[in-house]
């Protein structure tokens, strides 16, 4: 995506009336509470980082520069940054948005083996966890993630 001259230069300031508004949109989606809390914890934790300066183009790359000094796992920094892509698609600055993830697009993920799926279904029958063996069911047999879920 090519971003223009003038779309560099904007600038914004990050402000908790953002984030509340933010945090209000995702429950309206459906986001559980415990992830709202989450969310809530993360943007206040990048509210801090800029200590009153402006959002821009370069403030994404800059924040996931400082956690990655800051010693976060990957899968963390990963998980931050694309927090950080939700809440500038919700601002309207699709242009601030971060594609370089520490994971590569298309890598294997690791799966269940034939033994760990039956496994599951059987201890969620003998449990009688009937949702929980439907759900079992349901994401094994269409190959969906947990993270694909809304």
């Amino acid at each position: 995506m090519k971003v223009s001259m003038e779309e560099l230069l904007r600038e914004e300031y990050m402000t908790l009336d953002m984030i509340d508004g933010y945090l209000e949109y995702l429950s309206g989606k459906g986001r559980g509470k415990s992830s709202l809390e989450s969310y809530r914890r993360i943007l206040i934790k990048l509210y801090d980082y800029l200590s009153g300066e402006a959002i821009g183009a370069e403030t994404g790359a800059a924040w996931k520069a400082y956690l990655e000094r800051q010693g976060l796992l990957p899968a963390t920094v990963d998980n931050r940054i694309s927090i950080w892509n939700s809440f500038m698609k919700y601002l309207g600055h699709r242009e601030w948005q971060i594609e370089d993830f520490y994971r590569e697009k298309g890598s294997v993920q690791p799966e269940l083996s034939r033994t760990e799926y039956l496994r599951l279904l059987s201890a969620a029958k003998q449990m009688g966890k009937e949702k929980a063996y439907l759900l079992i069911k349901t994401l094994g047999g269409a190959g969906m993630r947990i993270q694909e879920l809304s």
